[in-house]
């Protein structure tokens, strides 16, 4: 094996730094920053596809649902 390596009951493994296996703090704070916006991203678009629905839904019907009757027919039918 060429490179570094450990030797562990005569087993060689060789050593590896790789940069995506390698976090650091910065790193790993800056995966996550960018983790949490993708999050907030997919779930302001449900948000947003939900109250279209729930447009489409009241005007289909002809009158408005409660918030709260309209998230537990939409949990129970589910």
């Amino acid at each position: 094996m060429i490179g570094d390596c450990v030797a562990i009951d005569d087993n060689k493994f060789k050593a590896l730094n790789n940069s995506d296996k390698n976090l650091t703090k910065g790193k790993t704070a800056s995966r996550i920053a960018h983790l949490k916006a993708d999050l907030d991203g997919c779930i302001n678009d449900v948000v947003h596809i939900d109250r279209r629905e729930e447009g489409e839904a009241r005007a289909k019907k002809g009158h408005i649902f409660p918030v709260a009757m309209a998230a537990s027919c939409r949990s129970s039918s589910g």
